[in-house]
């Protein structure tokens, strides 16, 4: 680029940026503030309301909106964000405990239930959360259950057991534990999905975040069930991760998966004669 372009594309920049730096400053700065606890608690409230409208009377979420009504938007789902959306209303009801909030968050959750939880035929006493062409609605969709799915589908549901024990039976609970187990390699990596017509176990394809959501999805599991096999499932995997990040420093991936479940794995550590991992390396 000639010297003359170069300086036109700055003084061009500077024009954008140096009446925005003026309003900023004539607005006192308070734009470059961190916003004030009231403000955080407003829109703590107003996710959580938003979400639970969404929330149909069949259960299901709708799953995205356009501000112009006109715009038809194609039928698409995805299981793995009905779970987070469940997650995300309970985290909010152990704050502020809220009747209605709390009917809704578990009409989404039986809708998990109902239409997505079912067993693996190859392994007797094991469920998991299925994705399928009926609940995504779409006829070419090939039946599958994703790691990340059955790792944040089993987070979401012991947060509605919590809720409300009678929604689904804590053995229903264990067999999903027994999915991440089932799915889980012996160097404490995981197989990422599972397709029940042809392959089972398949890693041709992976994701960041699904090992860290099965971790977790164990830890909580832990958490109403205190068998040391779902604390085994987590630190494994999570010193799996430790492994394959070593050394990357702050280029290592951000993975907020894995760091929830870190942090619930370190209360329970001690409960290891043998940790797969010292304390330091998680």
């Amino acid at each position: 680029m000639k010297l003359s372009k170069r300086v036109l594309v700055v003084a061009g920049g500077l024009l954008v940026i140096l009446p925005l730096i003026v309003w900023l400053i004539s607005r006192g700065g308070s734009y470059l503030q961190p916003p004030r606890a009231e403000e955080l608690t407003e829109a703590i409230h107003l996710a959580a309301q938003y979400l639970t409208n969404q929330i149909e009377d069949d259960g299901r979420f709708v799953y995205r909106l356009n501000t112009n009504p006109r715009v038809k938007l194609p039928e698409k789902y995805n299981v793995l964000r009905h779970a987070g959306g469940i997650y995300s209303l309970w985290m909010y009801l152990k704050a502020y405990p809220n009747e209605e909030i709390k009917t809704r968050t578990l009409l989404a959750t039986r809708y998990l239930i109902d239409h997505s939880l079912g067993p693996v035929r190859g392994a007797p006493g094991v469920s998991t959360l299925w994705s399928t062409p009926e609940i995504l609605r779409d006829p070419k969709f090939r039946p599958q259950s994703k790691l990340g799915g059955a790792g944040l589908g089993l987070v979401a549901l012991v947060g509605s057991y919590g809720l409300d024990d009678t929604v689904i039976r804590i053995e229903k609970l264990k067999e999903i534990g027994g999915f991440l187990e089932f799915m889980q390699m012996k160097d404490g990596g995981f197989y990422s999905k599972y397709f029940p017509d042809r392959e089972g176990k398949s890693k041709t394809w992976t994701s960041l975040y699904y090992p860290g959501e099965a971790a977790l999805g164990a830890v909580m599991l832990f958490g109403i069930d205190p068998d040391v096999r779902w604390l085994s499932v987590s630190a494994r995997g999570l010193a799996y991760l430790a492994r394959k990040r070593k050394g990357k420093g702050t280029d290592v991936e951000a993975d907020h998966w894995a760091l929830l479940a870190t942090k619930g794995l370190l209360y329970h550590l001690d409960e290891f004669e043998d940790p797969p991992a010292p304390r330091e390396v998680l």
